[in-house]
């Protein structure tokens, strides 16, 4: 048994992650507190917000289509800042038209044309 430094929590070894170097050879925090700091870290590294941000933001559906499911945070590649939330299929469409504006109206009008689109 043993306590996490950071919750407090008393639990067994398979709690925690393994670490040679620790004298017991597990981490000093536990498995739970211990994801939930590198998945907060990985938020704040890639777009500046937290992991509870980002929770937030992923129950909103899709800024473009409206889905729930398969959701990403988008951002501007080039500034960092954080855009809305996308799906899967959304998220890679913008992304194969280069997040420009301009390609994505000429892609709209391409399939407004008779016959291209329904």
């Amino acid at each position: 048994m043993k306590e996490c430094k950071k919750c407090g929590v008393v639990m067994p070894l398979e709690g925690y992650h393994i670490d040679r170097a620790a004298k017991d050879g597990h981490r000093n925090e536990c498995k739970v507190c211990f994801n939930e700091r590198t998945r907060n870290s990985k938020y704040l590294s890639r777009y500046g917000i937290t992991s509870a941000e980002a929770d937030k933001l992923k129950k909103q559906p899709c800024a473009i289509c409206g889905a729930v499911r398969n959701l990403h945070i988008d951002h501007n590649h080039t500034t960092g800042a954080v855009r809305g939330v996308l799906c899967s299929s959304c998220n890679r469409g913008i992304g194969y038209l280069g997040d420009n504006p301009y390609r994505l109206q000429k892609a709209k009008e391409y399939l407004e044309k008779e016959g291209h689109y329904g």
